[in-house]
């Protein structure tokens, strides 16, 4: 559930972004830069939340009316293992202490779907999280280190988010940007088995628009960020083949490496709390990454 301590939205002071130049935290910046929002967003090289000083430099760069968005992590795409996860408890850690030291005006922390495990069908905001991952238990222990260390000290806010997509992407996963890059590059698009998992993909603009909503009303709680319209992998194949052309690209399949599972997503607490919000329709984001990945050829 989410709260207001901001019924009227009001920009923030600043927004402090701790994992800058992945793929939310730059849309994030230019969004913010766009409109004239003061923002400073820290990349590892600037910042490494892991180091031991790491909670005493974070400090010496908060300011009290700052608010703070923890992008910060090392994604599956980089590590699997238990360093990983090590690393990425010391991340939360730090800004926990750091905060600490010194409170901040608000702390958006960007969890992920994955605490709740792959046999999750049907989720909503009281889902209980089951993770079965590391990276999934990575997330889950990263919360409650914040809740724990925070104490209330600092307005906190969860959004635990589902696949991302758009212009500018810098993962590979299964899905929409994969898609998207291969029926360009190969003119062909790969399907596990017949793709038949139901999965809720959300654009990036919208994340960014729910992201500054957030920071103009000051939210606090915890919630999932998704659309709450699922799609199958294989229709999303359709899609890509609608605005290519059908004798541009080539749907395959090959044996599928998993049981089939499926994300269905209830949002209602999510547009409650956000009752003017308006998602992007998937075929208008396919379109938008499609031409950006043109651009950039």
């Amino acid at each position: 559930m989410i709260e207001h301590f901001n019924s009227a939205p009001i920009n923030p002071k600043r927004v402090l972004i701790l994992g800058g130049t992945g793929f939310i935290g730059v849309a994030l910046k230019t969004y913010l830069q766009h409109i004239n929002c003061p923002v400073l967003a820290l990349s590892s090289k600037e910042l490494d939340l892991t180091a031991n000083d790491a909670a005493d430099t974070l400090a010496d760069i908060l300011q009290s009316t700052d608010a703070v968005v923890f992008l910060s992590v090392i994604g599956p795409n980089r590590g699997h293992d238990t360093a990983a996860l090590q690393r990425n408890i010391r991340m939360a850690e730090n800004v926990g202490l750091a905060l600490q030291k010194k409170p901040c005006a608000q702390l958006i922390y960007a969890s992920s779907e994955a605490v709740y495990g792959t046999q999750e069908e049907n989720i909503n905001a009281q889902t209980i999280p089951t993770p079965d991952s590391l990276y999934g238990v990575m997330h889950l222990t990263r919360e409650l280190i914040l809740k724990q260390l925070l104490k209330n000290s600092v307005p906190l806010l969860i959004f635990r988010i589902t696949q991302v997509y758009g212009p500018g992407c810098t993962h590979n996963a299964y899905g929409p940007n994969r898609f998207v890059r291969t029926a360009k590059q190969l003119q062909k698009i790969e399907l596990f088995g017949q793709g038949e998992e139901l999965r809720d993909f959300i654009y990036i603009d919208d994340v960014v628009q729910i992201m500054f909503k957030a920071l103009q009303h000051k939210s606090v709680g915890q919630t999932n960020l998704a659309t709450g319209n699922s799609i199958s992998y294989y229709s999303l194949a359709q899609e890509l083949q609608h605005c290519l052309g059908s004798d541009q690209v080539t749907i395959t399949n090959k044996p599928r490496a998993q049981s089939i599972t499926h994300r269905l997503y209830s949002v209602q607490d999510l547009l409650h709390a956000y009752p003017d919000l308006k998602l992007t329709v998937l075929r208008e984001g396919i379109q938008q990454t499609l031409s950006a990945e043109c651009q950039h050829a």
